[in-house]
């Protein structure tokens, strides 16, 4: 991990104060065209050189066609061009003030407008030729980086610096052994337009430092060099209101598993493993475990299976060693995260010896050696930083665990994965689904009528459910897509139908108010469907929307995620039917 080395190196430099924080960000960078105005001097072609030259020393055309062995062709085209450039008079051919000048310093002055490209950094103002390493937006999200907020105006023409952007300008120019590129010689002399509204970002690590006095530091680095002009810059974006860290743990910290194997392996120092260290033990975990592995992974915003750890994973497989993962914690924190732990699923279903595992209940980052009964053991620290935008920041310590302490921790380990073997459910198969879902389209036709007549509103309004052949062809939810393909119809029939039908009588939020007052049940099927339906579509939830989805799992699923569990869209799809089925007819039999 990148960050882990910038800490190792960078963690000593600042005596007397506490590592208190860190983070990877993606900071903005200004991409712009910029059409720039310079004065250029060049020779002029070799032929009409000589012809100038030699009609100086007063030969004729025909003795400088003689003396240069060149075709007639050629010298009318030379003298032409002399003749526009005037350095030789057309009427009386007369060498001119500036044929003599040029004769004297072989040289043409022009002026002309070239184009460079140049990058504003958006935190310090600095300008920079554009380097091949930044990152495009699409890239920062796919890797689950988070883009801090600019700290200046985007550039304009007249705000520029123009110092900077000629500085800029002769850097393409180049100065090296080779020379300077032909493309960029001569005197850039001002600015004359700018375009583009590109921004791409340049990835960096921030550590935050703390001492006693409550004085804050800030570090960035960029790999292996400091970046010490970003660092004030930083605690600049903090007093505007930007948090230079934002984490995700959801339930992390209150989970009382983690407190308990937290207090188990902190019970002495000699545990603790120093950060110069981590990396190489770690290696030595995997490279000395000939039997079963077992490597935990909560699902947290400063802990995600990266793919370069994937592909380790996968060769070591191949030497038919037995690895299980086992994903704690609620959800995904993004999609970076969801999807590398989707290639590991993919794994798992082609390779026996990988197990996949998922608990909704956090647990520690760790890697165990199951049949040395040893294990390296994170532990997350969440502490309080006065800034004033900045105020929790995390830092991760190392553990190694041996056998005196393995059992507790297994035992943990053991009761938080026992949720997953208590899910059972009979499933459906295509038959009984077609069955179930035509029951259910009856049920919603019989339940608009006697709807209709107690409240003038009903269910469907005017006409057939919509979409009705569609609803009783849903698929068999087999995985992730065929269950958004059965969610997304169920929700269209069903849920869209009677929001459209309230509004059309002109009764706005009837499916929150007055339906949800008269039919509370069917009401709360529904709006796990319509829940399910915007989770499976990636839609954000709010935070009100993503605790009803955590509970609606817990009653589906005991909490767990269905990608990680057998059967898991089919269990749900299958509670979800038995559920409006039961809703339905109760509705019907209160309203008869």
């Amino acid at each position: 991990m990148r960050i882990r080395e910038g800490v190792v190196r960078n963690n000593n430099d600042l005596p007397g104060y506490k590592l208190v924080g860190y983070s990877q960000v993606a900071t903005p960078m200004y991409q712009r065209k910029v059409h720039v105005l310079v004065l250029r001097q060049k020779s002029i072609p070799v032929v009409e050189e000589f012809v100038l030259n030699f009609y100086k020393e007063g030969l004729n055309l025909d003795d400088i066609m003689g003396v240069l062995g060149l075709e007639q062709q050629l010298i009318d085209e030379a003298v032409a061009g002399l003749i526009q450039r005037d350095y030789i008079n057309h009427i009386n051919r007369d060498i001119t003030e500036s044929g003599e000048n040029y004769l004297d310093n072989n040289k043409v002055e022009s002026l002309e407008k070239i184009e460079i490209i140049i990058v504003i950094n958006a935190i310090t103002g600095d300008i920079e030729k554009l380097k091949s390493h930044l990152m495009v937006t699409r890239s920062i999200k796919n890797k689950g980086i988070r883009a801090l907020r600019a700290n200046i105006d985007k550039p304009n023409v007249t705000s520029i610096d123009f110092k900077a952007v000629k500085k800029v300008f002769n850097q393409y120019k180049g100065s090296g052994k080779e020379g300077e590129d032909e493309n960029y010689s001569g005197d850039m002399l001002d600015i004359a337009h700018m375009e583009g509204n590109t921004t791409k970002y340049k990835r960096i690590d921030i550590l935050i430092f703390e001492n006693t006095e409550k004085d804050v530091r800030v570090i960035a680095f960029d790999g292996f060099k400091r970046l010490e002009e970003y660092e004030e810059n930083l605690l600049e974006l903090d007093a505007k209101g930007i948090n230079l860290l934002k984490y995700n743990f959801e339930d992390y910290f209150r989970e009382d598993k983690v407190k308990a194997i937290d207090k188990i392996v902190r019970k002495s120092d000699e545990n603790l493993i120093e950060y110069e260290k981590v990396n190489e033990l770690y290696e030595r975990y995997l490279d000395s475990i000939k039997g079963n592995i077992l490597i935990i992974v909560p699902l947290v915003s400063e802990c995600t299976v990266t793919e370069a750890f994937i592909d380790t994973i996968e060769k070591k497989l191949k030497n038919d060693i037995n690895i299980k993962f086992i994903l704690c914690g609620k959800d995904c924190v993004d999609e970076y995260q969801k999807k590398a732990y989707k290639r590991l699923k993919q794994l798992s279903d082609n390779i026996k010896n990988l197990q996949i595992q998922h608990t909704p209940f956090y647990l520690n980052k760790m890697i165990v050696n199951l049949d040395k009964k040893e294990s390296i053991i994170s532990v997350y620290e969440e502490n309080s930083i006065s800034l004033s935008s900045t105020s929790t920041g995390v830092v991760e310590k190392f553990y190694e665990a041996k056998e005196d302490s393995f059992d507790k921790i297994n035992n943990i380990i053991s009761e938080a994965c026992k949720v997953s073997d208590l899910i059972k459910v009979n499933l459906f198969n295509k038959e009984s689904l077609k069955e179930i879902l035509i029951e259910i389209l009856n049920l919603v036709r019989d339940a608009d009528g006697y709807m209709y007549s107690s409240d003038d509103i009903g269910w469907i309004g005017v006409g057939e459910v919509p979409e009705a052949n569609m609803f009783i062809d849903a698929p068999l939810a087999n995985d992730g897509e065929k269950f958004r393909t059965f969610i997304d119809t169920i929700n269209k029939s069903l849920i869209e139908s009677l929001e459209i039908n309230s509004k059309s009588k002109g009764v706005k939020d009837y499916f929150w108010n007055q339906f949800k007052d008269r039919y509370p049940e069917l009401q709360n099927i529904l709006d796990k469907i319509k829940t399910y339906r915007n989770k499976s579509n990636h839609l954000e939830l709010t935070k009100n929307n993503k605790q009803k989805y955590y509970d609606f799992l817990n009653r589906d699923l005991n909490g767990c995620l269905p990608d990680f569990i057998e059967n898991g869209y089919q269990i749900i799809q299958h509670k979800i039917l038995d559920e409006l089925k039961i809703a339905i007819k109760k509705s019907i039999n209160e309203l008869k």
